[in-house]
């Protein structure tokens, strides 16, 4: 299994997922369709073979339809019977409250992941 990267465009976000299970995902998530971005990232995740992951998330922004696919995508992670532990860094700007009250709705419906958040005053994109 190869590394997944992916380059951030204008509606999508910059995807580092890496076999040893440390993914990162940075930017807006704008798409109209984000199914069609997605689908990689799950079929990526579906045959990831690890017992730890640690994801760092640094979404600017996401929109309704981002949000939705984006909360599958973590679920997805988490039916993954390989992965024991998943660890997971959101990072929001610190006047975002938008942005934070997602990672709270997102981690109140998932199991097994662990969160931290992390407040920024700026984040820094790749």
């Amino acid at each position: 299994m190869a590394d997944l990267i992916i380059s951030k465009e204008d509606v999508t976000p910059f995807v580092s997922f890496k076999e040893n299970g440390k993914l990162h995902i940075e930017g807006r998530s704008l798409s109209e369709d984000p199914k069609k971005f997605y689908l990689r990232l799950f079929e990526w995740v579906n045959k990831l073979s690890v017992t730890k992951v640690d994801l760092i998330s640094k979404i600017e922004y996401m929109n309704t339809a981002s949000t939705k696919i984006f909360f599958d995508l973590l679920q997805a992670i988490e039916n993954n019977k390989s992965i024991e532990t998943i660890n997971i860094e959101w990072h929001y700007e610190m006047d975002d409250f938008d942005m934070e009250e997602i990672g709270e709705m997102i981690e109140s419906k998932l199991e097994r992941s662990n969160f931290d958040y992390i407040s920024c005053i700026d984040m820094e994109y790749v």
